[in-house]
């Protein structure tokens, strides 16, 4: 697989990727694992709605079941995509081990390595903040829940859970249900990043042929009809539609996803920033606030950063074509050059329709939101 490895091994230990090799029996346990995990994922969710609803008092009360409720919600959808979106993602993978995306000299392959060290380090740093803050949050939720028996998040229950084995069995459920969809979060993040960086490999690659390739137009340059010139500038055109192709699969695959995340995200922000100002300092409610502000903010970052890269990246392709000698160029070539600026001048974007946009300008955006639904929740409060 030439995509995401530590995304789908997250993927596979949360049960939403079922190894290529596992057939038969495997697959047939696996597939059970994957119904048990996300069965427990949506009962979770569930009961969190009935909770709010049976239980609803006042704002306060819906933004601290509302949080965590939100966040499973959002892990759920995310490993429910990857799961029938499977043969999609295959396909994606096989169109970068096409023979025209496969890097063919030293230069392609350090350009290949650039982005997959990109994605690398994203991806660990990603993992590295979403697991600190699980094992932080679980401390404390030892320490400060235990004794006061309380649960890790509200949620009704058709049973008495605050009896001793009840509670303990309980309470370990809600820990492992919301590190399993925390890792399912993460994964599917990290599948996504890599999806949309290796866009941006590819037209550092297209790039390169066309520089290397410009020195050979010119010397084909006085044999205008020559079939050979032709060939070698529809294999430039070939990779960039194979390029276009590639990022419309990947925008239409994560489609629900980017658009679910930007909604929760300026949800969970703004009723972070509301609740901080009405908990007190380092209890279990401002630490679970802390835990998911900071892991929405990063996932959103995230998604805009990436997405405002490959857009610029994307948009730099019109400018090396205008950079090139054209005076060397034959006619025909010179008019088949103009015809790709005209394609390229419309650069490769990121959205969920045209309400989420991956670009740091939507990220200035979602924060300015969050923060005008803030001052309109503390006026009503």
């Amino acid at each position: 697989m030439r995509l995401a490895k530590y995304g789908f091994i997250l993927l596979k230990l949360t049960g939403v990727w079922r190894p290529l090799t596992w057939q038969s029996w495997k697959g047939f346990f696996y597939n059970c694992f994957t119904l048990t995990v996300l069965m427990v994922i949506f009962m979770t969710s569930l009961s969190q709605v009935i909770y709010i609803l049976k239980y609803i008092a006042d704002i306060k009360t819906i933004i601290s079941g509302g949080l965590v409720e939100l966040a499973i919600a959002n892990a759920l959808i995310k490993g429910i995509t990857v799961v029938f979106k499977r043969n999609r993602i295959l396909e994606l993978n096989e169109i970068l081990q096409s023979e025209i995306c496969t890097p063919r000299d030293n230069d392609e392959l350090f350009i290949q390595k650039q982005v997959e060290n990109s994605v690398k380090s994203y991806c660990l740093f990603y993992i590295i903040i979403c697991e600190i803050c699980i094992i932080i949050a679980t401390i404390v939720s030892i320490f400060l829940d235990i004794p006061q028996r309380k649960l890790v998040y509200n949620a009704w229950l058709p049973y008495n859970w605050q009896s001793g084995i009840a509670y303990c069995i309980t309470f370990i459920l809600q820990h492992f249900t919301l590190s399993f969809a925390a890792l399912m979060d993460t994964g599917h993040d990290c599948l996504l990043a890599d999806c949309v960086l290796q866009v941006r490999a590819q037209i550092g690659i297209l790039k390169c042929r066309m520089k290397k390739y410009h020195l050979h137009w010119k010397k084909l340059a006085i044999r205008e009809n020559d079939q050979i010139n032709e060939n070698h500038f529809s294999e430039h055109v070939k990779h960039h539609l194979c390029i276009v192709d590639f990022a419309e699969q990947v925008n239409d695959t994560f489609l629900y996803s980017i658009f679910l995340q930007f909604v929760v995200s300026s949800s969970v922000i703004c009723a972070d920033i509301y609740a901080l100002t009405s908990e007190p300092l380092f209890s279990t409610g401002f630490l679970t606030v802390v835990f998911f502000s900071t892991i929405f903010i990063v996932q959103t970052f995230g998604y805009c950063f990436i997405g405002d890269i490959v857009f610029h990246e994307s948009g730099s392709i019109y400018s090396s074509i205008y950079q090139l000698d054209w005076t060397s160029l034959s006619p025909t070539l010179q008019k088949n050059l103009l015809l790709m600026m005209c394609r390229t001048s419309r650069p490769i974007q990121f959205s969920s329709g045209h309400l989420a946009v991956l670009s740091l300008d939507s990220f200035v955006a979602i924060m300015k939101l969050s923060y005008s639904a803030y001052n309109l929740l503390k006026s009503k409060s």
